[in-house]
């Protein structure tokens, strides 16, 4: 356990210096708050700060799981440093988790400030990290089966677009077709909105809502976890 810890700790230094070594990935991060201060202060229309914050956080829950770490995981493949760290000793697990947590923390930080961006209240920011933060748990790990069976870096957006789209789709699409409203119902991106909008209407996340949404998310976090094993 004590090298498992110290590996990762190893793994982590270096993976957070290659996360800002990639200029297209940093854009990737830096993207979602630029907008989101664009539609903040410039928008014509006036969205509701609830609607517009968890359209980027829509965004930024597809985009980075899935293609950053897809990404950052066949850059290693593509480099032959995956190689050298396999046969240096660090194990599968340690790598993935090193990985994960990368990106994990970018996307909560991320998140948090497109939530000061957009204005909302400092008191409700807990739940919402912690919504946020368990929402993006089988994302991340579907990001990380991408990566791995993606060749090199170029794949990576063949295999990530379509699950990128499947995911963020039916929640766009669901007020105008029944039909994606429905299929939304088994998606964790919705659920973790629907979450957020219970926060926001001052219920409990173990309401009846509640249970069902965090039930998807069990679901789709042990089907990702099974996928990347």
């Amino acid at each position: 356990m004590k090298r498992y810890i110290k590996t990762t700790k190893t793994l982590l230094k270096k993976d957070f210096k290659d996360a800002f070594r990639n200029i297209n990935m940093g854009i990737l991060i830096i993207c979602p708050p630029v907008f989101a201060a664009i539609f903040r202060f410039n928008s014509v229309i006036p969205f509701p700060p609830g609607h517009l914050l968890m359209m980027f956080t829509a965004m930024c829950l597809t985009m980075i799981p899935l293609s950053y770490l897809a990404t950052i995981i066949a850059e290693e493949k593509e480099k032959n440093t995956l190689r050298t760290l396999m046969l240096s000793g660090v194990s599968a697990a340690e790598f993935i988790t090193s990985k994960i947590l990368v990106v994990w923390v970018l996307l909560q930080a991320v998140n948090v400030l497109d939530y000061f961006i957009l204005g909302h209240p400092v008191a409700r920011l807990p739940l919402f990290f912690l919504v946020t933060g368990v929402g993006s748990i089988p994302l991340l790990m579907l990001g990380a089966a991408i990566g791995i069976i993606s060749k090199d870096q170029m794949s990576t957006s063949v295999l990530s677009v379509p699950v990128m789209l499947s995911m963020l789709l039916p929640s766009v699409m669901s007020m105008m077709s029944p039909l994606f409203a429905r299929i939304a119902n088994f998606s964790p991106v919705e659920q973790t909105m629907r979450l957020f909008f219970l926060i926001e209407e001052g219920k409990s996340l173990f309401s009846r809502e509640g249970a069902t949404g965090l039930l998807v998310m069990l679901a789709w976090t042990l089907a990702s976890l099974a996928a990347y094993l």
